[in-house]
C-alpha cells in the first residue's frame, strides 16, 4: 500500500495560520491537506466558507465533502443513515450533491484502503479519546497501523480504529476525494 512519504502529502505545520488558530480546526486541516495534494487551490476564508466552519462545532463531515466538490474534486461521501439530521446538515447535503458529490452508504476501512491504491484520499471522521470527533486523511496501512498523519500519534491499528469510528452514538463517515 503507498506510503504518507511517498504520496509527499502535505504537513498539517503547512497550513495557513488562518487555520490553524481556529478552534477544532481538524476537519479544516484535513480539506486544506486534501486539496493541496490535488493543487486545488482555495482562501482560508473561501474554506471556512465552504465547510460551515464554526467556532463552536468546527465542520460537519458532509461540509468537508461539499468544500472538496466546490474545489473541483470528485468527492464520495459514505456515511451511515443519520436519523437525526439538523438543518445545516440537510443544506450542506443539498449544497454537495449540486456540487456533484455522491452520497453513499458507509463502508468499512478495506474498502477505504482499496481508494487509496487507485489515487483517491480519504478523510475519515473518528472519536478520540476524549470523546471529541477528529478528522484526519486516511494515507494507507504501514506495519499492520493506518497511516493517519492527522491523528496525535500519525496513525492506529486497524482494530483500535474500529473502536474509535464504529460506536453508537456517532454515524461512520467517510468523504474520498480524487481529481476529477
Amino acid at each position: 500500500m503507498r506510503r504518507q512519504d511517498s504520496l509527499n502529502f502535505p504537513s498539517w505545520t503547512e497550513a495557513p495560520l488562518a487555520l490553524l488558530r481556529r478552534d477544532g480546526h481538524c476537519g479544516l486541516l484535513a480539506a486544506w491537506a486534501v486539496l493541496k495534494h490535488f493543487r486545488k487551490r482555495t482562501s482560508s476564508a473561501q474554506l471556512v466558507k465552504d465547510t460551515a466552519y464554526s467556532s463552536t462545532q468546527g465542520v460537519l463531515t458532509i461540509g468537508i465533502a461539499h468544500a472538496l466538490a466546490e474545489a473541483g474534486l470528485r468527492v464520495r461521501f459514505y456515511t451511515d443513515i443519520d436519523p437525526d439530521r439538523k438543518p445545516l446538515e440537510r443544506r450542506l447535503y443539498r449544497m454537495a450533491e449540486r456540487r456533484g458529490a455522491v452520497i453513499l452508504p458507509a463502508v468499512d476501512v478495506s474498502t477505504l484502503l482499496a481508494t487509496v491504491r487507485t489515487g483517491s484520499i480519504p478523510i475519515v471522521f473518528y472519536n478520540v479519546i476524549d470523546g471529541c470527533g477528529h478528522f484526519s486523511p486516511l494515507l494507507g496501512i504501514q506495519k499492520r497501523r493506518l497511516v493517519l498523519p492527522h491523528d496525535d500519534h500519525g496513525g492506529m491499528s486497524l482494530a483500535q480504529f474500529d473502536r474509535v469510528w464504529i460506536t453508537p452514538e456517532t454515524c461512520r463517515q467517510a468523504v474520498v476525494a480524487d481529481a476529477s
